[in-house]
Parts: C-alpha cells; structure tokens; sequence
C-alpha cells in the first residue's frame, strides 16, 4: 500500500483518500470494460460471447480448458469475465490435426 509521508495528511484522510482513489479506479474500470467502446480494446464480456456465438457457458468452460484464455479484472469481488476477441478467432481457427 503507498504510503503518503508523514505529517501531510492524518492516517484518517489518508485513507479516505486511497479508498476514493480505489473506487474511481473501479468505476473506471466498470465504464471501459463495459461500455459499447470496449470493442476498441478488442473484448467481448463472457455472456454476450456465449449470445453472439449461441453456445452454453459449459462449451465455454470447455473451450478453456482446451486453451482459450480468460480476462478478469483485478480487483476483488469483480465477476466480469472477458475474452479477446482475437483469440476467440484464433482458437476458433485451429483445425484438429488426424
């Protein structure tokens, strides 16, 4: 945690302030990743992939486990998933070698 030196502000409005810091954070991280301009970044979030592709969360979950690689958010309680969209077409594109 950072640490603001000593005698400028209380430890009360110090941390006041880093819990203002972090949920600006979060809210900023809710809009980008979640507005219509979040394709500008290339994700899609889990269950509007599961719509656009019409498969079921277990299809999915398998396709994890087989290599398609998830995005979470770092913060805590966060259950947003999200997924590139170029790696969906990647892993979509891999043709079974017989």
């Amino acid at each position: 945690m950072y640490s603001i030196p000593q005698g400028i502000l209380s430890q009360e409005a110090e941390l006041a302030l880093l819990e203002r810091i972090e949920h600006l954070i979060n809210d900023y991280l809710s809009h980008a990743m979640l507005s219509p301009h979040s394709d500008s970044v290339g994700l899609i979030q889990q269950k509007e992939l599961i719509k656009e592709l019409g498969i079921s969360l277990v299809t999915l979950h398998e396709w994890e486990r087989l290599g398609l690689t998830r995005y979470c958010p770092p913060i805590e309680g966060t259950r947003k998933v999200f997924y590139k969209k170029s790696d969906v077409m990647k892993f979509l594109s891999i043709t079974k070698k017989e």
